[in-house]
């Protein structure tokens, strides 16, 4: 037991003379949720701490609130007081005790401070489960405590750590551990309704328990884990009554109720597309726990991470724009990041470990950014243009503005730029489709007499090449007659075994029956089919016109090889066990074979999509779709004849195997995704240990 105890010590104590993680260089999420540098939007100013103000340290302080850009509260309950900043961080009061009357209240347990546009200062007295109106000088004006209201129920908590106001003085308040989202009150505490609530994020998880809710009993469905919403971590109000809520932590960084920006219905307006709202995982950094959020004048969004110590920046439509910030001691870094605000160009983020306000600057290239898309998102495009230019020419990973000029010039008519840019932007299928469709009719309208002069003589080329195989199949047919009867051995005879793929095309019955009978078969071109599909899913992937790409597609060749040949050999072998059970004569060679012959239809209409790809747009993808399914069917139908054929089955009995064959795979794959889901619970297990103990010895 003391050499094991001596072992974790050692453990612990190496973990800890590692150096510190500290966070990277700015950086933003591609398209592919890959980590690209990015230049600074925001660089670290300067850091304030009480003794510098000359008002002595702050003691934990919980939160910060900007007032008009002008004025920064600083709730630092530690010391029971408020601070008050100007937009030069320079001490305008000390607000040193709140006064009901005589008496001093009690706000070391308070954890958000507001002030409304009137000037009036809402604490949010999480401690003493009650949320304090006061003036400017601390008098206090009104105290909510636990609304008296029948949809109040026992059972939901009153513990406000976060209170702003609307337009139309109606009091929102976030209450630590619920999950029914903001409670709503009037301005005299009255309580409205509850306000836009987190819904729960639809997974496989939760479908599943849904399911097996329906089969079993009380008993076991009360030890069952329930699902219910995440509740807000905190949020925030701009001038045009928007309220920005955040939620701390979701098991996936693109939940769409992460970030939300809700109309005074309760409604989340941001974009349903997708997004990234954290950091994605990368292995020791693999969560993100958001704690405030903030929007400035603009419409952007910042969201700050504590356990990354990360600000993420969004624009007014959701859309990540940039990321800095960072955990460590030096200049722009974070122990406990609390609270975030925004005045004029700078941000300010409060450390309740450090005890101190550290204030970004925004830089030329966050200026341009800022300009740029405060222009785009009021349409004024053309305006948004020229910054947009120098935004790539500063930084040419920032394809949110490659995505912007592509909308720019094609509403200009310059459908070639458009194209290029929305290409580059690798984020604009639509607007690259819409572009070369109009490149492609004014080639066709600019060409109009050269490309019927071609058809014609395409038309007439086949119509003569058609008349020459259609002589020669005659000549070959009759030749290969003899007094009325086929010589089937003389005709099969003279067929090289390349060529049986394509004359099971056709004739799969009587062709696969010669594979079978006279070993008419070539496994090297069954390999050669298979590495012809291989090939396809390749180009599929990376080399298919920009517009039928997958949006957000990044996959490797194990990829590649895990949805082809490893799916194709588990088919196979699956059959063949199967068959063998049920006295089918197929050998596995032969299977393997047939199967690859099968795919011949399939590969060949495949590579014709991926031309006409660079021909046809988006809105002609249907055409390409019932290509797509015809090839489908027709490799399915002569893979289910040839199965019958090599087993001597029936048609009941090939589809029967078949199924078999279906069941089978689908428990391999099932093993197979157990045993990796188990190693990955294993992996995240073990980082989790690691990561929690290198947090806690920062």
């Amino acid at each position: 037991m003391k050499r094991i105890s001596a072992l974790f010590l050692a453990v612990c104590l190496i973990i800890a003379m590692m150096p510190a993680v500290t966070a990277k260089a700015d950086y933003r999420y591609d398209e592919f949720d890959m980590s690209k540098s990015a230049q600074a939007a925001y660089v670290a100013e300067k850091n304030y701490n009480g003794r510098q103000l000359d008002i002595g340290d702050f003691k934990s302080p919980a939160d910060i609130y900007v007032y008009e850009d002008s004025y920064i509260f600083v709730l630092d309950n530690g010391n029971n007081r408020i601070v008050v900043l100007n937009d030069r961080f320079e001490v305008e009061k000390v607000i040193e005790s709140v006064m009901q009357g005589t008496e001093a209240l009690d706000i070391s347990g308070a954890k958000g401070i507001y002030v409304s546009p009137e000037g009036k200062i809402y604490i949010a007295d999480t401690k003493n489960s009650r949320v304090i109106i006061a003036d400017q000088n601390g008098t206090v004006l009104q105290v909510l405590g636990r609304p008296d209201s029948i949809l109040f129920t026992e059972s939901v908590t009153f513990l406000p750590k976060s209170v702003v106001t609307d337009t139309t003085g109606t009091i929102y308040i976030v209450s630590e551990n619920s999950t029914q989202g903001a409670y709503m009150l009037n301005p005299a505490g009255e309580f409205l309704g509850f306000y836009g609530r987190n819904e729960v994020d639809v997974t496989a998880d939760v479908l599943f328990q849904a399911m097996l809710r329906q089969f079993v009993s009380e008993e076991q469905r009360a030890k069952m884990s329930n699902f219910i919403p995440v509740e807000f971590a905190n949020f925030d109000v701009d001038r045009e009554g928007f309220i920005y809520t955040v939620t701390a932590f979701s098991s996936t960084p693109k939940s769409s109720s992460m970030i939300k920006k809700l109309n005074p219905l309760g409604k989340n307006i941001l974009s349903k597309e997708y997004r990234t709202w954290g950091d994605e995982p990368d292995g020791v950094n693999f969560r993100t726990n958001y704690v405030d959020i903030a929007a400035d004048d603009n419409g952007f969004i910042y969201a700050l991470d504590s356990y990354n110590g990360r600000i993420f920046m969004y624009d007014n439509t959701g859309f990540q724009v940039a990321i800095f910030g960072g955990t460590g001691t030096q200049l722009g870094t974070f122990n406990t990041a609390a609270a975030i605000d925004t005045i004029g160009n700078r941000v300010v983020v409060l450390d309740s470990k450090k005890n101190n306000l550290t204030v970004f600057h925004r830089t030329s290239f966050g200026q341009l950014l800022v300009d740029g898309l405060t222009l785009y998102n009021q349409g004024r495009m053309d305006e948004a243009l020229p910054y947009f230019e120098e935004l790539v020419k500063m930084d040419a990973n920032f394809f949110y503005a490659y995505y912007a000029m592509s909308e720019t010039y094609y509403d200009m008519e310059e459908y070639k730029l458009a194209e290029k840019y929305a290409l580059l932007s690798q984020q604009s299928q639509e607007v690259y489709s819409k572009a070369k469709k109009m490149l492609r009719n004014d080639l066709l309208r600019d060409n109009f007499t050269l490309v019927f002069v071609l058809v014609i003589f395409a038309a007439l080329g086949v119509m003569a090449v058609s008349k020459v195989v259609a002589a020669k199949r005659k000549e070959r047919y009759q030749t290969a007659i003899q007094n009325g009867k086929r010589v089937r051995d003389g005709f099969y005879a003279k067929m090289p075994k390349w060529k049986y793929p394509f004359y099971i095309l056709r004739h799969p019955v009587d062709g696969y029956h010669e594979m079978k009978n006279n070993k008419k078969y070539s496994m090297l071109t069954a390999n050669i089919i298979l590495g012809a599909w291989v090939l396809l899913s390749i180009l599929n992937w990376g080399y298919i016109d920009y517009d039928f790409r997958d949006k957000f597609q990044d996959v490797s060749l194990f990829q590649v090889l895990l949805t082809t040949v490893m799916i194709f050999a588990l088919v196979v072998v699956a059959n063949w066990c199967f068959c063998t059970l049920m006295e089918g004569k197929g050998r596995l060679p032969e299977i393997w074979v047939c199967a690859a012959y099968a795919l011949l239809p399939y590969i060949i209409c495949g590579y014709i999509r991926l031309v006409l790809s660079y021909v046809m747009v988006y809105d002609e993808a249907v055409f390409l779709s019932y290509l797509t399914m015809i090839a489908a069917l027709w490799s399915f139908l002569l893979f289910l004849l040839g199965l019958s054929v090599l087993h001597d089955y029936g048609l009941s009995k090939t589809i029967a195997s078949f199924m078999l064959t279906v069941f089978g795979v689908l428990i391999v794959v099932f093993f197979l995704i157990l045993i990796s889901g188990l190693i990955v619970q294993i992996y995240s297990f073990f980082m989790t240990i690691y990561s929690e103990i290198r947090y806690r010895m920062l």
